[in-house]
């Protein structure tokens, strides 16, 4: 979260073992996706991957672009 004031981050919650059980039929869908893109984000950009469209296709999405935002690029000092 972030406070009104100044913009100051807080971190409200550490999850040290989160649960990645497709235990639903929306689960099934949403998770490979999630673990797909946010590993796009952060390992495909040290270790570049020749992927050229995502193996997981979400219902309703647009099933090349990426469903999370890069925040904060901490290569670039």
């Amino acid at each position: 979260m972030v406070d009104e004031m100044e913009c100051n981050p807080w971190l409200i919650e550490v999850n040290t073992n989160p649960c990645l059980e497709e235990s639903s039929p929306v689960l099934e869908e949403l998770l490979p996706r999630m673990l797909d893109d946010a590993f796009a984000l952060t390992l495909d950009r040290l270790f570049p991957s020749p992927k050229t469209s995502y193996s997981y296709v979400v219902e309703n999405e647009l099933s090349n672009e990426n469903l999370w935002e890069l925040l904060v690029d901490l290569r670039k000092g």
